[in-house]
């Protein structure tokens, strides 16, 4: 699953296509929220940080 370039949904016309692909990607995106949380959690929790020394 890859996302769509912001940029080409908006030069995209109106229609259902667009209203389709609009949809498509919020579901990805709402997918992607959900899975990638739990991921930096548990990376935390192994002492994966980004440190500045």
């Amino acid at each position: 699953m890859v996302a769509v370039w912001c940029g080409k949904i908006k030069a995209m016309r109106y229609g259902v296509v667009k209203e389709l692909l609009i949809a498509i990607e919020r579901a990805k995106a709402r997918i992607r929220a959900r899975v990638e949380h739990p991921f930096h959690v548990i990376k935390n929790l192994f002492g994966n940080r980004k440190v500045r020394y």
